[in-house]
C-alpha cells in the first residue's frame, strides 16, 4: 500500500485559516465546515439516510459590505412528493414568521 502525503489541518474547525482550507480538497473542506455547524450537519444526515427530501439552500456571496448584493437559492428534491413542495415552502415561511418576523406580510402582494 502506497503511502500518499496528507495535508491534515492543524487547527480548530472554527479557527481554519483560508490559506489551510486551501490545501485540503473539496470533500475535507466540507467537513471542516459542517463540523462548525452541527445542527446543520444533523439534518442533512436525517435527510439524505431517508432519500426522501426537500431541501433549499439561500445564501448571499457577499465578501465586502460594497459588494453588489449576491443572492442565490437552490433546491433539491429527492423522493419528495412533488405536491408536498409548496405547502412545505409556506409551513417554512409561516415558522419563521413566528418566530423572527412576527410582522411579515407571508401572503398576498406584500410577500415575494
Amino acid at each position: 500500500m502506497s503511502k500518499q502525503p496528507t495535508t491534515k489541518l492543524q487547527t480548530e474547525p472554527s479557527k481554519a485559516k483560508p490559506t489551510e482550507l486551501k490545501a485540503l480538497t473539496k470533500t475535507e473542506i466540507l467537513m471542516v465546515m459542517l463540523a462548525k455547524h452541527p445542527g446543520l450537519r444533523s439534518k442533512l444526515l436525517d435527510a439524505l439516510e431517508t432519500e426522501r427530501f426537500f431541501i433549499t439552500l439561500s445564501f448571499q456571496k457577499k465578501l465586502k459590505p460594497d459588494d453588489p448584493n449576491d443572492l442565490q437559492h437552490f433546491w433539491q428534491r429527492m423522493g419528495f412528493m412533488a405536491n408536498d413542495v409548496l405547502p412545505s415552502l409556506r409551513h417554512i415561511a409561516n415558522d419563521y414568521k413566528a418566530k423572527e418576523m412576527p410582522n411579515a406580510e407571508v401572503e398576498g402582494d406584500g410577500w415575494h
